[in-house]
């Protein structure tokens, strides 16, 4: 059977081991967050419809373009490109 003692070490020791990996898990969320949220962004996805599991279509603005674009099984083709002031 253990002793008081026995038991306070191993608790002690895995209370330690849960506290350090949670900090490394915050770390890691925090930063790999503020990498990818604190920049500005300039591509945003509009609106995009898919058709099938190999064919979509997406309305993107990227800065001060629009642009519709096509997906399928060969790539991503461009369809047509707008300004911003255009109609």
């Amino acid at each position: 059977m253990l002793d008081n003692i026995e038991i306070l070490k191993f608790l002690a020791s895995f209370s330690i081991i849960t506290i350090f990996i949670y900090a490394i898990y915050y770390y890691v969320n925090k930063n790999s967050f503020r990498l990818t949220s604190k920049k500005e962004k300039d591509i945003k996805i509009l609106d995009s419809h898919f058709f099938s599991k190999n064919r979509a279509l997406f309305f993107i603005e990227v800065k001060e373009r629009f642009f519709l674009l096509s997906m399928d099984e060969k790539g991503f083709s461009k369809l047509k490109e707008w300004e911003k002031g255009e109609k």
